[in-house]
């Protein structure tokens, strides 16, 4: 199949190229075509009772990009993770590795293509055929889970409309979600997506409707959800600051054979930006249908939000509310930052509706142009009557680019 899609791609852009008058490209135009990251990263994981989890991965991404011609351009893309010195010591649940002795580092080794598209543009209108990177608004529900080694990617049909310059309509066709652990984790599906924007001066209003239907629906992550939202993002000066903000409702339902279970979701943040400084305070809710189904995220880019430890990659049926403060700034040439979150419930079973609190830090260093260094480290307090175990993270990586 794979085989079969990458030749249909390249087909058109192949016979554009045949047809016109040969030309032996330069190496600097060469050079500019081709680009690529590779990213040692070391993970560590204390949860509980389990062993302490620990991986050692190197991600590689290298991708080509097949310059316009006749309004057909495209990219082709692939990625490779390795297990580095052995150190595989963690938990793959796609897989069944590991299960109940190690926690999860959803990094295993794999290869594969991760972005291979032809696009074609021509006026107000834009198309985009293959397998395909797809960030909308924040990335909540719809991202590219970047920070794992492993991609999110889509296969599908994007249609692009932009008749002004401020207004903008994306619709996606998804037929397979290239999901970030391996081929093990993949999803078949009949996904539509929706999201129409319009921009004024200073802010950007959207709206979404997000239709999630994985050919095998059954339990999380397959569910058959559909999403539909607002939001609002905007920027204004204050006492020459920068001040950002956002606020979104959505409302998101849960259809199976017997039952349909919906609820709402609700996020607002402001931020103030200083010359090297930025604080933002933020609250995020998932709200419950009784306790039986919460807003859940599984075509989104988790480790932007509810902390760094990933301790709600699925939304508990009781809901989460997440309230937070996050603090970065610049000093010596570092990046900074310092964020603070408290979880609660949505729905409170049995009287009790507290999770616990996170407290994350972050530093990292651009070398030079090329290379960076960073450190996380994550420490997921868990209050005595959650189901939550106590949890810290940390990860040292360094990162080439070309």
């Amino acid at each position: 199949m794979t085989k079969f899609l990458l030749t249909a791609l390249l087909l058109p852009f192949c016979a554009l190229n045949a047809s016109a008058q040969p030309t032996k490209p330069s190496q600097d135009s060469l050079s500019s075509l081709i680009s690529g990251e590779f990213r040692l990263r070391y993970e560590g994981v204390e949860q509980g009772a389990l062993a302490k989890a620990e991986g050692l991965t190197l991600g590689s991404n290298v991708s080509i990009r097949l310059p316009e011609k006749k309004g057909f351009s495209g990219l082709f893309e692939i990625e490779d993770t390795e297990i580095i010195g052995g150190l595989d010591h963690f938990a793959v649940p796609a897989a069944g590795a590991n299960l109940g002795v190690y926690p999860t580092i959803n990094d295993p080794h794999v290869n594969e293509v991760n972005q291979a598209y032809i696009d074609y543009e021509t006026g107000v209108f834009t198309t985009r055929v293959g397998r395909q990177r797809i960030r909308l608004d924040n990335q909540r529900f719809i991202g590219s889970a970047s920070w794992r080694q492993d991609e999110l990617t889509f296969d599908g049909i994007k249609l692009g409309f932009t008749p002004t310059s401020v207004d903008e309509l994306s619709v996606y066709a998804i037929n397979k979600r290239n999901r970030g652990a391996g081929r093990m984790a993949d999803v078949d599906s009949h996904d539509l997506l929706v999201n129409l924007s319009h921009r004024f001066a200073g802010s950007k209003l959207t709206g979404y409707y997000y239709q999630l239907k994985p050919d095998a629906a059954g339990a999380a992550p397959m569910q058959n959800l559909f999403s539909t939202g607002i939001q609002f993002t905007g920027q204004t000066r204050w006492q020459n600051m920068k001040v950002d903000y956002l606020l979104e409702g959505a409302k998101q339902e849960e259809r199976r054979a017997a039952t349909t279970h919906s609820a709402s979701y609700a996020q607002a943040w402001a931020g103030v930006h200083s010359d090297s400084s930025v604080a933002r305070v933020g609250y995020e809710r998932m709200g419950s249908d009784n306790g039986e189904f919460a807003p859940t995220f599984p075509a989104g880019a988790h480790h932007l939000v509810n902390g760094y430890a990933d301790k709600f990659l699925t939304t508990p049926r009781e809901g989460l509310v997440d309230k937070y403060v996050l603090l970065t700034t610049s000093l010596w040439g570092a990046e900074l930052g310092l964020d603070y979150h408290d979880f609660d419930t949505a729905f409170a079973r049995d009287g009790n509706s507290s999770i616990g609190s996170e407290l994350d830090a972050h530093v990292s260093v651009q070398l030079s142009k090329r290379y960076q260094l960073g450190l996380k480290l994550a420490d997921f307090h868990s209050d005595n009557l959650s189901n939550f175990d106590d949890t810290n993270k940390s990860w040292l990586w360094v990162t080439a680019s070309f």
